[in-house]
């Protein structure tokens, strides 16, 4: 009779739901996000009720937000792993190291928090130790027979070329000849190398198994700046110093995408986090939102400009 009992039991029931596999969107060059989900927490969202993401950089990955539970964690920790395996890392200078800490229920008093952090010190980047790095790539999209991809020899002393290959993701190669000298930049077509990449190819620069360098080809013109990180030149200058303008007073402050009760509402915060007026004339979103700001869009410091 019990075991009788204990079998419909077992088959009344019900099984909790299964929380939605956590996904990266990709956003970006480099940038992802975790979408999170409407709604308290509860063990069918597993915590994923909050956005979240990361960027992949050259050196390294920056994880904002890691999730509200162990569980989603663990699983953003994967999905960043199925894009990149680049180790998580600190940027330079002040961290801040946010905790974000939720009751057990909403007519519960009671809390656990635990925390640990784990970190080691890397070695140098290899952009900081001479040899021959890429230094400027022409955008996929570049006209036919104008795609370039510019080398150049950061170390002190000529380097023989005839031990190097360039070659990409899809398998293609160029073996380069010749030699170049301390400082000097070599300029390579897509007719001297007999193929063309496609967008989101990667180059690689190659000593027999040493690996040098390695760049992503993308939609748009990309050179190495001065600070020794990867940005968007102004122009082509290809054979010489690459120029950059940068702003860091004018910075993307909050994304509203998706308002509750499926309100149209939606909206990007642009903030001036200077003192001076900024005058936005000619400025452009390019990836995701497609906005030219009209003439005459002065910004003034301290002050957000919502954009509808």
């Amino acid at each position: 009779m019990f075991r009788h009992l204990l079998c419909l039991f077992l088959i009344c029931v019900t099984a909790p739901a299964i929380a939605a596999e956590t996904v990266a969107t990709r956003v970006a060059d480099g940038v992802y996000a975790f979408i999170g989900e409407r709604g308290d927490i509860a063990p069918d969202n597993r915590g994923r009720i909050g956005n979240g993401g990361f960027i992949v950089g050259d050196d390294g990955i920056v994880v904002i937000d890691t999730g509200v539970s162990d569980r989603e964690g663990r699983a953003r920790l994967a999905a960043i792993r199925a894009v990149s395996a680049r180790p998580i890392v600190l940027v330079s200078g002040s961290n801040v190291l946010a905790v974000e800490v939720h009751q057990d229920s909403a007519a519960s008093p009671d809390m656990m928090f635990g925390a640990q952090l784990e970190a080691a010190t890397l070695p140098a980047p290899a952009r900081d130790t001479p040899g021959l790095r890429f230094t400027e790539i022409s955008p996929a999209t570049a006209a036919l027979g104008t795609f370039r991809v510019e080398l150049h020899n950061t170390t002190g002393s000529s380097l023989n070329l005839s031990s190097f290959t360039l070659s990409d993701s899809s398998g293609q190669s160029y073996a380069l000849t010749g030699t170049l000298a301390a400082g000097d930049r070599l300029v390579l077509n897509e007719t001297d190398l007999s193929w063309r990449p496609i967008d989101g190819a990667r180059l690689f620069l190659t000593q027999g198994d040493q690996y040098y360098d390695g760049r992503a080809v993308t939609g748009r013109l990309r050179g190495l700046g001065p600070d020794g990180l990867w940005g968007y030149p102004t122009g082509a200058t290809f054979g010489a110093v690459n120029d950059f303008e940068f702003d860091q007073d004018i910075v993307i402050n909050e994304i509203f995408y998706n308002a509750p009760n499926q309100l149209p509402e939606q909206w990007v915060e642009i903030y001036n986090r200077g003192t001076k007026l900024v005058d936005l004339s000619g400025w452009k979103f390019t990836d995701g939102i497609t906005y030219e700001f009209p003439a005459a869009t002065p910004v003034p410091g301290e002050l957000g400009l919502p954009i509808l």
